[in-house]
């Protein structure tokens, strides 16, 4: 094992690599721990690899991700610039360190330098996944694959390794809500609706009275896609009077609902001019939303609604901060309730005419009167 690691040119630290590897999480997914027990073992079927084992792989195959290096595992994870630099959003994600050009190579990662925290390890192989999956896409399918290795490698740890990011991550991520106790929308049975009422009023029970709650749903008329709207609750609090508010979008999924009905509950309470330092706390019973915007899960449905809203949030983080949760929906809750009500009245009023983004985005900036937002409609927002 040691000699293939020399190929890397670890040398002594070859130990230090298997001692790594091992520390992973235990919960973490075989076809994860695969490959990086692949990597480890220099066994990632890279172009120069299967070149070196068979003369009809063409020896000049480059890297699919832009560069006109030749594609091999030493490159895609030791001076691709691409991977370094969603490598190091992920870290940022984590709260850890950047990675500087000089130390980027493919014994850091694979942690020949020193042992690295169960946090770190697992982050690497978990990244390790999905940049490997990333470069295989896009030399399989010709395609110029996006910087989205920190939505997806995220998507998967929080999926898989709930209790180590809870314990971890500290407060680089809202908590995450035990979905799988909760069962599902519309499926629940009669002890889950309790336990799902619970956790979410505890959960409302611990924001102090001068946070802004808003409750947000969306919702299709009679068929999904169909004429869809986004629905907003916000109780009355010290910083908010109570509001109701029925946004019709046109035709389109729920999920555009859901999504822009956190916009629309952004701007509005962001126009009121609410006291420096308010926590705005967004409640919505979409998993997807939540994922998409407090966990920075790729959206593909709608990419550039979710970067204007996720703008949004980071702009106003100089004087409110702006968070994300998730709730059980139809569980008995009340502000959840009046934003599903909501969002039903706005679906039947929405037309059949095809829901545009763009304008949703520029409605939303509408709304924000005085409110600093900069510049949040650009070219790549639509």
């Amino acid at each position: 094992m040691i000699s293939k690691l020399d190929r890397y040119g670890l040398g002594g630290a070859a130990k230090n690599v298997l001692n790594n590897y091992k520390i992973v999480h235990h919960k973490t997914p075989t076809f994860i721990r695969l490959i990086t027990f692949k990597a480890v073992h220099n066994a990632l079927p890279s172009a120069r690899r299967l070149r070196f084992l068979s003369s009809h792989i063409a020896p000049n195959t480059k890297c699919p991700l832009g560069c006109d290096a030749v594609d091999s595992a030493e490159h895609l994870f030791g001076s691709c610039e691409p991977v370094r630099h969603n490598y190091n959003a992920a870290r940022q994600l984590l709260d850890l360190p950047k990675i500087t050009r000089d130390r980027w190579n493919f014994g850091t990662l694979l942690g020949a330098d020193v042992l690295l925290g169960r946090k770190e390890a697992t982050l690497n192989s978990f990244f390790m996944f999905v940049a490997w999956q990333a470069r295989t896409d896009s030399l399989s399918q010709k395609l110029d694959i996006p910087y989205y290795f920190t939505s997806n490698t995220t998507k998967l740890m929080t999926r898989y390794c709930s209790q180590l990011i809870c314990s971890t991550f500290g407060n680089t991520l809202p908590p995450l809500p035990e979905t799988n106790k909760l069962g599902s929308s519309g499926k629940r049975t009669k002890a889950q609706q309790l336990k799902a009422k619970k956790a979410a009023m505890d959960l409302i029970r611990s924001f102090p009275p001068s946070n802004i709650i808003a409750y947000t749903d969306g919702g299709t008329h009679i068929t999904n896609p169909g004429p869809c709207g986004s629905g907003i609750y916000i109780p009355s609090s010290l910083n908010s009077t109570e509001s109701n508010l029925q946004i019709p979008l046109g035709k389109g999924t729920n999920n555009l609902g859901e999504l822009a009905a956190v916009g629309y509950a952004i701007a509005h309470t962001l126009s009121q001019n609410p006291p420096d330092g308010t926590p705005i706390r967004v409640l919505t019973d979409s998993y997807i939303t939540f994922g998409t915007l407090a966990l920075y899960w790729r959206s593909n449905t709608y990419p550039k609604l979710t970067r204007f809203i996720r703008k949004m949030i980071d702009s106003a983080k100089a004087s409110t901060l702006i968070t994300i949760h998730w709730i059980a929906g139809h569980s008995g809750i009340p502000g959840n309730e009046a934003a599903d009500s909501n969002a039903t009245a706005a679906a039947s009023a929405s037309l059949t005419t095809p829901a545009d983004t763009a304008l949703i985005v520029q409605d939303i900036t509408s709304k924000l009167n005085s409110f600093n937002v900069g510049n949040l409609i650009s070219d790549d927002v639509g």
